[in-house]
């Protein structure tokens, strides 16, 4: 019989698997209170209909997870122009010739020379008083992509 079911979660290997993730929080979803569960904000706790209680953060009034602007860029969330009704929020940004960083779990590894396989779906095409291409970096200044939209 099973009695208990134990998982140690190093180094984030939960967040990645066997689908690996290089940016936390891509499809900005941490934050999103379950369905069934109610919030208590001054504890930041969650508890689900069956009374189980875990912690849990929104991050209200403390910007977006694991996402920063740099140099003038804005960013929020929003409702509207999501991918499909699996993906219940994306990212509104307007560069204004800034850049978005993501700071991934504690970093982004890159390699010199390596490919990155990206996708990025795009509501409405950018239009910047500049001509400099928006980015995305990591941490570490290393440009992981262009981005040609003001919707991610």
């Amino acid at each position: 019989s099973l009695y208990g079911l134990f998982f140690e979660d190093i180094n984030r290997a939960g967040d990645g698997g066997l689908y690996a993730e290089l940016l936390r929080n891509r499809a900005f979803d941490d934050g999103i209170i379950p369905q069934g569960c109610k919030y208590d904000a001054a504890n930041k706790l969650i508890t689900s209909e069956t009374g189980w209680t875990s912690s849990f953060d929104c991050y209200e009034d403390e910007g977006i997870a694991a996402w920063e602007c740099c140099d003038g860029a804005v960013m929020k969330l929003t409702d509207k122009g999501t991918l499909n009704s699996n993906r219940r929020r994306a990212l509104e940004v307007n560069f204004n010739g800034g850049m978005i960083t993501n700071d991934g779990f504690m970093g982004v590894p890159v390699t010199t020379h390596y490919q990155f396989n990206k996708r990025r779906y795009r509501a409405n095409p950018l239009t910047s008083p500049t001509n400099k291409p928006p980015q995305m970096l990591c941490k570490c200044g290393g440009l992981l992509y262009n981005y040609s939209s003001s919707f991610l």
